[in-house]
C-alpha cells in the first residue's frame, strides 16, 4: 500500500503494521505516490494507493498525461 501524505489519516497505518514489507511511505508527496504506484503496477506488482477525493482533482493531469498516455496501467 502507498498512503497519501499521513498514514494515520487514512488508516493505512494498520496495513503498514500488519504487512510492513508491502507498504511504502512516500511522505507528504501524493503526486509521487500516484506515479510510484503506477510504476509498480506496470511491473506486475498489485498495489493499493489511497488518495483523498479533493486531492484527486489536483492530479487529473498527472493521471491522464503520465499514467494513461504512457500505458502505465
Amino acid at each position: 500500500g502507498v498512503p497519501p501524505a499521513m498514514p494515520t489519516g487514512c488508516s493505512m497505518n494498520i496495513m503498514m503494521r500488519e504487512m510492513p514489507d508491502r507498504c511504502f511511505d512516500v511522505g507528504i508527496a501524493e503526486e509521487h505516490a500516484l506515479t510510484f504506484s503506477a510504476g509498480l503496477c506496470a511491473n506486475g506488482i498489485t498495489e493499493i494507493t489511497e488518495i483523498k477525493v479533493l486531492q484527486t482533482i489536483k492530479y487529473v493531469d498527472l493521471i491522464i498525461q503520465i499514467i494513461i498516455v504512457e500505458n502505465m496501467i
